[in-house]
């Protein structure tokens, strides 16, 4: 038996309007946007789920609560409360996009402006009411065996029916999130080159269908400026950004200092980059500017070089054991740091000394984990 070659073009939309609200979400600058995993599409963060979306491509009929898309979507959702409750909260939201130009049913509308649990009460015992009748008896039973987590469903979910075509919403999110990253001259093309990229990671070459996928802002955005032939500059923060009234020598990356008879002044210029180093780390890294993993590669890079020089340093044997530490430490400033996909601006030794000091105040059981003093660990044990 052919298939209906209108099959095909309804499948292909259905993909299209996936990858375009996928990557509406990515430029709206949300943190994780997933693909074909546990929804059509998916937005977390390292909190659990943002957003849970079906997205629907119905033409000339209404939208109803009894209709086997709405119901499979609704018990998927339920399912996924039920096996995965640690991932919802508060800012979860379980959203239905119709790409129609038609009405949808009342009782939908209802479903949607239920928010407080009387309304959700009520909303479910509708919900029960309509598909009583239905040939189908395993969603009746579902959602009767679980009442609770349906009614928790219902008050997270909403409908979303775009104005536009999603693709032409699309071009407007890019113009209103990325005009100021793009130069002028580039961005039709830019836009045509974003919008393929993204279909190119989406779609499965062979079988032309949608592969499971997940991209990270921070990759999105250096996929954006490499596309305009950039890198993501970030400034070193100065010192009117951090703490200054940061004095806690109990740290570990101070103490280690102290082991090698570093004196005040260099003990305060190490807190103050190591301050630095956290405060660009804990913020371009909540902005998306790099991942975890840029950091991760940073870390190891720097403690393979560490890694290197602290063999050097142990060859020689007319140095002391804090001489050792002293020239170690030194030694390590002299590293340039790099994080993939982004250039630093500021002084490079206070970059080094932030970065390096922020790996000597790890524990040992922490994988990048260094120090100075040939030692460090016994003595570090001893105070």
């Amino acid at each position: 038996m052919r298939n209906n070659p209108s099959d095909s073009v309804d499948g292909f939309l259905g993909y299209a309007n996936q990858i375009y609200r996928g990557l509406g979400y990515l430029i709206d600058k949300l943190s994780t946007v997933l693909i074909e995993k546990d929804d059509d599409v998916v937005v977390s963060d390292d909190y659990g789920y943002l957003f849970l979306e079906q997205v629907k491509e119905k033409e000339k009929v209404i939208f109803r609560v009894t209709a086997p898309d709405f119901l499979k979507t609704l018990k998927n959702w339920v399912n996924l409360y039920i096996n995965k409750k640690d991932k919802f909260n508060e800012r979860t939201k379980c959203i239905l996009t119709l790409v129609c130009r038609n009405e949808v049913d009342d009782d939908l509308i209802l479903f949607n402006n239920a928010k407080n649990m009387e309304d959700c009460e009520e909303a479910y015992h509708k919900l029960i009411q309509r598909i009583k009748n239905i040939k189908d008896t395993g969603y009746r039973d579902f959602f009767t065996a679980h009442k609770n987590e349906t009614i928790q469903i219902l008050k997270i979910f909403e409908i979303y029916k775009p104005h536009k075509e999603l693709q032409n919403e699309l071009n407007d999110l890019i113009i209103k999130n990325l005009s100021d990253k793009i130069s002028s001259n580039r961005f039709n093309n830019f836009i045509d080159q974003i919008i393929g990229w993204f279909f190119r990671l989406a779609v499965n070459e062979k079988n032309k269908k949608l592969s499971l996928i997940e991209i990270k802002y921070s990759d999105f955005l250096k996929k954006c400026l490499k596309l305009n032939g950039e890198v993501e500059i970030i400034n070193y923060p100065t010192q009117e950004q951090i703490c200054k009234n940061h004095n806690n020598y109990s740290d570990r990356y101070i103490k280690q200092l102290k082991i090698i008879n570093m004196d005040k002044n260099i003990i305060d210029s190490a807190t103050t980059d190591y301050l630095s180093w956290e405060y660009l780390r804990n913020n371009d890294f909540r902005d998306g500017r790099f991942s975890q993993e840029d950091l991760n590669n940073t870390y190891s890079n720097l403690y393979n070089s560490w890694n290197e020089k602290k063999l050097r340093v142990n060859m020689q044997p007319t140095l002391n054991s804090e001489d050792k530490g002293k020239a170690l430490y030194l030694d390590c400033l002299e590293e340039k740091v790099y994080i993939s996909g982004v250039s630093i601006q500021g002084n490079e030794k206070c970059i080094s000394r932030g970065a390096y000091n922020f790996l000597a105040n790890q524990d040992d059981d922490i994988e990048y984990s260094i120090g100075w003093h040939p030692d460090y660990k016994v003595r570090l044990n001893e105070q």
